[in-house]
């Protein structure tokens, strides 16, 4: 095995570059043996290219990556703290495997055979109890197409009765081969409801946006934002989809 080098760009830590083992796949190319801790965009698994700087192999970008997603684990106490460790328990029975960067964050590696989703949750609940805060370095695992969840309501008529209700909204993007692009979380009033669009007025920005005419009822309780912090109490209702993106030669709409 060799080291190679991933450039950090402006990362929080202040690092400039993390160093992840990985065995040699062909010229220029290798395969990572580490868990990213703190480079985003690849797992371990992944097959990168690099380019070969004062005679160090540099990442230039991924060559293919191969079903493994990464999260980030940052416990608020030590990672020996009994409710650190049950945690950690929980995610190896979910087939995840751990690396240890320091007394405080936790690499982990969402094996191809895992059920991520499930990973997800035991992550939330424990961010949730104030063990632990976490991110996504990046996500492998095939998504769910969110758009045929239970029990939604599709607008029918007017939709008046869902005006100045809360809506609280999930969004993936995905490019046309299924690669997780972004999520996005946000929230909002409904100005507008029928069978067209549903159209909200963004909590955030102000703005309004337009959204599929599908719904379903939000139950009572808090829900954290996960791209700001924020937590919203009690949305009346909530939709999630997918927006794939079209090949470049299919036109500009977005699917959903």
């Amino acid at each position: 095995m060799v080291k190679i080098k991933v450039p950090l760009n402006d990362h929080a830590s202040g690092a400039e570059a993390e160093w992840m083992w990985a065995d040699v796949a062909g010229k220029n190319r290798f395969l990572l043996r580490n868990v990213p801790v703190f480079a985003y965009g690849m797992s371990y698994g992944d097959e990168v290219n690099t380019t070969t700087v004062d005679g160090v192999p540099v990442f230039t970008d991924v060559a293919q990556h191969n079903g493994h997603s990464t999260y980030r684990i940052y416990a608020k106490k030590e990672r020996h703290a009994p409710e650190v460790v049950a945690l950690l328990d929980r995610l190896k029975a979910l087939k995840c495997d751990l690396e240890m960067a320091n007394s405080k964050i936790i690499a982990v590696d969402v094996l191809p055979e895992a059920d991520v989703y499930a990973v997800y949750v035991a992550l939330d609940q424990a961010e949730e109890q104030g063990i632990i805060d976490f991110e996504e370095g990046h996500c492998g695992h095939p998504l769910r197409e969110y758009n045929n969840f239970q029990h939604r309501i599709p607008i029918r008529g007017n939709g008046s009765q869902y005006l100045g209700k809360r809506l609280l909204v999930g969004i993936t993007y995905e490019d046309h081969d299924g690669e997780l692009i972004r999520r996005e979380q946000f929230h909002g009033l409904i100005v507008e409801a029928g069978e067209g669009e549903i159209v909200i007025e963004r909590a955030d920005t102000g703005e309004r946006q337009s959204l599929p005419p599908e719904l379903a009822p939000a139950r009572p309780g808090e829900y954290r934002l996960r791209s700001t912090g924020e937590i919203v109490v009690d949305p009346d209702y909530f939709c999630k989809w997918v927006m794939k993106l079209p090949k470049p030669d299919d036109g500009d709409d977005a699917a959903v």
